[in-house]
């Protein structure tokens, strides 16, 4: 048998090294199959972008273990694992980030790549150079400044509509609703009220895009012009305003407006943001007598809400039990006054004495409207602190289709409406103040209600009678 020939020794006699055994193949962790990789193509562009932000942060967190790791094995036993890599994006999609206002709506999921590439890709086109990138980008760029063909032409003017993007119809679970980007860019400016997300509203919104009432916004910080935005409060009048709708309304146009600000997270669809609209409505929608005390509630829930977009705060679950069981209680008290001002216009009325010949006082005892007794004081009418006369309380004016007016026939200096006293700056106006002054032993937060007059303002209340003479009694 032939023998082995050994290796060929070196030169001055040193065994040549041991070969290193070859590194472990790389596992993938993006496309770690042809399903996974035909669904990563199916991503819509505002998808990819998402998904390769996310990936971004993931890869930067792996280097950073890595590197601990190999400054610090003792303190970082486990090492950063390889780098994932990122979905695949058209640079012919990638366009669409050059618009300043499609850029706009994509910023919340554009990755530090991305927007280095936009800023470069800016830079150049203003020096006016083809920027230095891809070939299939600068086809790409060609084909925008090139003449279009016939068949392109008839696409683009008549907005042929593609197929290809319908969904199939799922019994029983509806369609999802995209919302349209003239809604964020309005929300960019202004508060979007809450009936504008019920269901049917957004399809309005969605089938007469070209044709709502639009204004022009001032340029927010960092932006040299304004866009146009939906003019909230003209189509307000024809989709509703805070406070119109009803519970199972509320809760419905809730789900959606909770969708739409995930969207504008920009930490993704569980981010922090998101996750306080969660935690706000699901407060309002998991109590046990949601439906019973909705109309006290429904203007705590608009107050936090437009309290958290002028001052963000964190969500407190505290805070928002407080204010709901003062709704609640504040709610029982005014139903006793309305229920006192009812029972005072049922109570019988008599003739004044000598208005006819054969009129009798009544004999004590006799029927519900015999005089109490000489211990009891004999209740008087009731009187209203909005308009000062006698024989109604407020509530009496809170279906009032005109302005209400005080005896002379001068308007009355406060308003009163949805069981609320308001003064013309739009303060809301404590009601037990007005009537019992500092005897009242309000338990509403200091700032929440005005201590003032209801009938001029001034610092002192209605019954004490000291801008207005007292009415006479009834």
């Amino acid at each position: 048998m032939a023998e082995i020939d050994d290796p060929p020794a070196d030169p001055q006699g040193v065994a040549p090294p041991v070969p290193a055994d070859p590194p472990p193949p790389r596992v993938p962790r993006t496309h770690i199959n042809p399903e996974v990789i035909q669904l990563l193509k199916d991503l819509p562009f505002y998808g990819k972008l998402e998904k390769n932000k996310q990936l971004e942060a993931e890869n930067s967190a792996r280097t950073v273990a890595k590197l601990n790791h190999r400054l610090n094995q003792e303190a970082y036993p486990d090492d950063g694992s390889d780098l994932a890599s990122l979905v695949t994006i058209e640079e012919g999609d990638l366009i669409q980030l050059l618009d300043d206002d499609l850029r706009a709506h994509y910023r919340p999921v554009m990755s530090i790549a991305v927007t280095k590439w936009v800023a470069d890709t800016q830079k150049a086109i203003a020096e006016g150079e083809h920027p230095s990138l891809k070939r299939a980008f600068n086809v790409a760029v060609a084909d925008v400044t090139k003449k279009t063909s016939a068949e392109e032409a008839r696409l683009a003017k008549r907005r042929c509509m593609d197929g290809s993007l319908q969904m199939p119809r799922v019994i029983g679970v509806p369609a999802t609703i995209i919302f349209p980007q003239t809604l964020f860019d309005t929300e960019n400016c202004v508060s979007i009220p809450l009936p504008f997300f019920l269901n049917k509203n957004l399809r309005y919104i969605i089938d007469k895009a070209a044709t709502l009432p639009t204004i022009k916004s001032n340029p927010l910080a960092g932006e040299t012009k304004g866009i146009s935005i939906i003019d909230v409060e003209k189509l307000s009048a024809s989709l509703g305003r805070e406070g119109s709708l009803t519970c199972s309304q509320w809760t419905e146009a809730a789900f959606q407006m909770y969708r739409f600000q995930q969207e504008r997270d920009s930490e993704g669809p569980n981010g922090a943001f998101a996750r306080w609209y969660s935690d706000h409505f699901n407060f309002f929608n998991t109590q046990l007598d949601r439906d019973e005390m909705y109309p006290s509630w429904k203007v705590v829930e608009l107050e936090l809400r437009q309290e958290f977009r002028s001052q963000p705060t964190n969500y407190d679950a505290a805070h928002y039990v407080a204010r709901y069981e003062l709704a609640k209680s504040e709610s029982r008290i005014l139903s006793r006054f309305e229920s006192l001002g009812k029972s005072d216009r049922d109570r019988p009325t008599y003739p004044a004495r000598g208005g006819g010949s054969n009129w009798k006082a009544p004999r004590p005892g006799n029927g519900p409207g015999s005089f109490p007794s000489g211990s009891q004081r004999n209740s008087l009418p009731p009187c209203c602190i909005l308009c000062a006369q006698r024989g109604h309380s407020v509530f009496h004016h809170n279906n009032d289709t005109a302005p209400a007016k005080f005896d002379d026939g001068k308007p009355t200096w406060a308003k009163f409406s949805n069981r609320t006293l308001r003064a013309p700056d739009n303060r809301e106006i404590c009601i037990r103040y007005n009537i019992k002054g500092d005897r009242s032993e309000c338990t509403h937060p200091k700032d929440e209600r005005a201590h003032i007059c209801s009938f001029c303002g001034k610092l002192h209340f209605a019954f004490s009678w000291s801008c207005r003479s007292r009415p006479a009694d009834i």
